[in-house]
């Protein structure tokens, strides 16, 4: 176990069930919800190349893909209905 400095961060979105959800579980482990993503996250790398992990990380990468998709079109539309009210 590393005794280093841990000064870096990493920001992970999450939706707000989803959210709820992590710090319900911290709390019954009695830790905090950072503690708990820095295990999770630790023991993830490890599991790298597991079949399982690798489903979800691709599963992942789809979902972001769709939620990008669906953000910039309804920037667009929304820009679009602004801009014919604006003639």
């Amino acid at each position: 176990m590393s005794q280093q400095q841990l000064s870096a961060k990493q920001y992970a979105p999450l939706a707000e069930d989803e959210q709820r959800g992590f710090r319900a579980e911290a709390q019954k482990r009695g830790i905090g919800s950072g503690l708990l993503a820095r295990a999770l996250l630790l023991d993830g790398l490890d599991r790298l190349g597991d079949p399982a992990l690798e489903r979800r990380i691709d599963d992942e990468k789809t979902a972001t893909k769709h939620r990008i998709s669906d953000g910039a079109r309804a920037a667009a539309q929304q820009r679009w209905a602004n801009d014919e009210g604006a003639k």
